[in-house]
């Protein structure tokens, strides 16, 4: 047996040569020439040896001798005709071998370069060549967040256009038509995109993080492991920066625990985001106050006006409320001490420090931090008694249909705020979700109901207790395919608002969450005060932090209910009407104890919000028009 495996198992001259040969060819298309080259010469040479054997040359040879005869047959080698002027059967027998050993070199040759040029072109389009960019924002994975992240970031660097680098496993030419098909505008950004695994530090070279401004780390969608991936690719890119770099990282995680977890591992400079607690946070608005959830829309998308926190070394040794009275472009609303704490609607003789920072809301980061000193000393306005909105907020009754995950920090963050007596009202479909599943949280004093829906969903709108002051519909989206989900939440809207339009009493607020960014186009939407989006809506919280992830603590502020936060205040409670400028409206707003940063005309009165108009902006207020203000 074992003289048998001995024997079969020898290995022939033929064998050992091809597959020398195939390990040659291998090593790419420099072996493949570097192989041609030796073989055309062998060729040519044996051919110079046979002329000078025989004892002819071929036609054209200016001498008889062996280098004229080894060029004349290198020439034979790479250009057919030139064997035309041979005469004489030895001449030509030779060199037609040689031709005829020249077209297979040629044609080989031709192949080998076609094919390396066209393996190059296709690694130039898979981007695997390293970026050259500094100052750049890099994106890590891909996401349906993705392309309205890119366009947020783009209109957020539209005044000092950058580069954003796109690195997933994925192709990035479908990618790049992925994005550039959800991105208007890139306001003269560069968009670079690139194949590659961001948990591996040989790929993250593409990237050339330790020259970027901000990395972005997004989750794969439906993925139970998304998580764990963004966290593997956070700890790559901090071995990939060292320990000591502090180039902002946000992570889009799907599990408050996780964040919590990074928190306590990392350093300051890993900022994680929960998605579906931070959407839920800027629906609360909405649910507070009717209006609010408008506000909060375009503070959150860079359309409009913005939050930003900047350094102010112009107006340091100011007074904060001189300050808010001299601004022209801009609203002062806090400032953000050096130990990264906000303080919201500061005493109005509180002085402006060297290491304070002011946080304001502008059109963009660029505006001028200077005041009108000269109008300054005409009015010394100080703030008056602030107002107390917790006590005058009034019982809330909810109504929730339907539910997802978006259901629990939403009713939390309303909770905080809600008046003694508010209820909660869930209604939830037992054919497409258990009640078990309907994971409602503790609300404290606020009384909670699950009911269960029996009937047809048309039915909806004749069951709505009379006493219902908001009602939000939330969409089956853990429980319902892709392309049922939407079409169930429109169907509950337009039964809801066909039978309460025919109520006498007041309508109640009407929130409801949408998934696909088309649909909130296409359908009918009029009367409702909040449409959520999700993907669309986490898109712009996230570009914000992206932008400058102290918007986040300012964010945290504002949710807070027990501080100042975003109210709206009738104009004529303000002693304001007929027509006035803004600079009167941040007056007369100073005088009552709060911040104003724009006005509001209600849906029925025609729908208009403006946020920062200039100083000198000429307004004509209206019966029940309303001032947005901190307060």
């Amino acid at each position: 047996m074992s003289r048998r495996r001995r024997s079969d198992d020898r290995t022939t001259w033929r064998q050992y040569l091809r597959y020398r040969f195939d390990a040659l060819l291998a090593r790419g298309t420099w072996a493949v020439l570097l192989w041609l080259g030796i073989v055309t010469f062998a060729v040519v040479l044996t051919a110079s040896f046979l002329l000078r054997r025989a004892g002819v040359t071929l036609a054209g040879s200016e001498d008889g001798g062996w280098f004229e005869d080894f060029w004349q047959s290198m020439l034979r080698t790479l250009d057919t005709g030139t064997m035309a002027s041979d005469s004489g059967w030895r001449q030509r027998l030779v060199a037609l071998s040689v031709t005829i050993f020249g077209l297979l070199v040629l044609g080989t040759l031709i192949g080998v370069i076609a094919s390396g040029v066209e393996a190059q072109i296709d690694r130039m389009k898979r981007g695997r060549s390293a970026v050259v960019e500094s100052d750049h924002i890099v994106v890590l994975g891909a996401s349906s967040l993705l392309p309205d992240v890119v366009d947020q970031l783009c209109r957020a660097n539209a005044r000092r256009r950058t580069a954003i680098v796109v690195m997933a496993d994925q192709d990035p030419a479908e990618l790049a038509d992925e994005v550039r098909q959800g991105v208007e505008n890139t306001f003269g950004n560069r968009l670079v995109f690139r194949d590659g695994d961001p948990t591996r530090l040989a790929d993250l070279e593409l990237v050339r993080l330790g020259h970027c401004r901000t990395v972005v780390v997004l989750n794969g969608d439906g993925d139970h492991t998304g998580d764990a991936r963004a966290v593997h690719t956070v700890l790559a890119v901090r071995e990939a920066l060292g320990e000591l770099d502090r180039t902002p990282i946000v992570v889009v995680l799907d599990e408050t625990a996780v964040a919590e977890t990074l928190v306590a591992s990392l350093d300051e400079s890993v900022h994680p985001i929960v998605i579906t607690q931070a959407v839920a946070r800027n629906v609360v608005f909405a649910l507070r106050e009717r209006g609010l959830g408008e506000v909060m829309a375009e503070l959150s998308d860079f359309r409009g006006a913005d939050i930003y926190v900047l350094a102010a070394p112009g107006l340091v040794g100011n007074r904060f409320g001189d300050v808010v009275i001299g601004a022209s472009d801009f609203r002062p609303i806090g400032l953000m001490r050096d130990t990264g704490a906000v303080e919201l609607q500061p005493a109005a003789d509180e002085v402006i420090g060297s290491s304070d920072r002011l946080v304001i809301v502008a059109h963009h980061a660029t505006v001028a931090l200077d005041i009108d000193q000269g109008f300054v000393a005409d009015q010394q306005v100080g703030h008056g008694d602030r107002p107390d909105f917790r006590s005058n907020s009034v019982t809330q009754h909810v109504l929730v249909v339907g539910w997802s995950g978006l259901g629990p920090p939403l009713l939390t963050g309303w909770a905080m705020s809600a008046a003694a007596g508010s209820t909660v009202q869930v209604v939830f479909d037992p054919r497409v979700i258990d009640q078990d599943d309907v994971d409602v949280p503790d609300l404290g004093d606020v009384s909670v109901v699950l009911t269960p829906l029996s009937g047809e969903v048309t039915t909806l709108g004749r069951r709505v207790p009379p006493h219902i002051t908001a009602i939000v519909l939330l969409a089956y989206r853990d429980h319902l395919p892709p392309q049922e989900v939407d079409s169930r939440t429109l169907l509950e809207l337009m039964t809801l608002r066909r039978d309460l339009e025919d109520r006498s009493q007041s309508v109640p607020r009407l929130v409801i969450e949408l998934t696909d960014p088309g649909n909130s186009a296409l359908a009918d939407v009029r009367g409702v005060d909040e449409v959520i989006v999700t993907p669309a809506m986490a898109s712009r919280i996230l570009a914000q932090l992206v932008d400058d992830p102290s918007r986040r603590a300012v964010y945290l502020a504002l949710y807070d209910p027990g501080g100042s936060s975003i109210h709206m205040m009738d104009a004529e409670r303000l002693g304001l009407r007929g027509t006035v400028i803004m600079r009167d409206i941040v007056g007369a707003a100073a005088a009552h104890g709060v911040l104003s940063i724009g006005w509001r005309r209600p849906a029925e009165l025609g729908g208009e919000l403006v946020l920062n108009p200039p100083a000198d902006r000429r307004l004509d207020l209206a019966p029940g028009d309303e001032i947005v203000v901190i307060g």
